[in-house]
Parts: C-alpha cells; structure tokens; sequence
C-alpha cells in the first residue's frame, strides 16, 4: 500500500529523530497495512537524501504538451522535449 504524504513525513520524524527501524514502525502502525519491503525501501531513502520527496524526472513521461491530455493527435509519439529529457539519463 503507498504511503501517504502525512505518512512519510511522520516516519520521516520518526527515524531521524528516533532512530526507528522498519520492524518497529510496522509494530507501532499496524492499522496502516505497510509491508515491511517498502518501509525498508523508504527508510533507505530516507538515510541516504534526507527527504521523502520524489526525484525530479521519475514520473511518468508525457507524449505530449501538457495542455493536450485529453486530446492527444499523436498518443504514443512523444515531443521533442521528451525524447531530449530521456536521452539525458540513458
């Protein structure tokens, strides 16, 4: 289950300030339904950018110009910008 923004900001606190690993947050939230891989996954996050925020660039690509979403003339075809921003991390 993703966690919420409040969720990751209060286990943010948590380790940094606590130094609460995954098997004790999971014990202390266990209405939440985490799984304890994507704690870990987020507790390594955590200890190595100091942040629970995406990075800039991991979301999803556009095909097109945002203004067109709906009513994209070219779906699957993407724009020059984003051919440009996926050559930049291959």
């Amino acid at each position: 289950m993703p966690f919420s923004v409040e969720d990751r900001s209060t286990i943010k606190v948590l380790r940094q300030d606590k130094q609460y690993g995954a098997e004790t947050l999971l014990k202390m939230f266990l209405n939440k339904n985490w799984t304890l891989g994507g704690l870990k996954t987020l507790l390594r996050k955590i200890d190595a950018t100091d942040s629970v925020k995406r990075r800039s660039g991991s979301g999803r690509l556009s095909c097109c110009d945002r203004q067109c979403v709906g009513s994209c003339p070219n779906p699957g075809k993407r724009t020059e910008n984003a051919q440009q921003s996926t050559a930049d991390f291959t």
